[in-house]
């Protein structure tokens, strides 16, 4: 469970703990990722979750286009 961080709530709870903040993901299925200190992007450790795109029938969709990493 979580909340968003706004940049002023980031700034308040900075400067009351002196250090730099991260931002963490975690879920049941396995996909884990963090943001590098004082920033809000996170990086997903893709080698430890496996994702398969499946289609309207619940099948393994078709090859398209790579995504962009994150």
């Amino acid at each position: 469970m979580g909340e968003t961080v706004t940049p002023e709530d980031r700034a308040t709870i900075e400067a009351a703990f002196g250090i730099p903040l991260i931002s963490q993901f975690t879920s049941t299925e396995g996909l884990v990722g963090q943001s590098a200190r004082g920033d809000a992007v996170i990086n997903f450790a893709g080698d430890t979750c496996i994702v398969e795109m499946l289609d309207a029938d619940n099948q393994p969709a078709p090859k398209g286009p790579s995504l962009p990493r994150c």
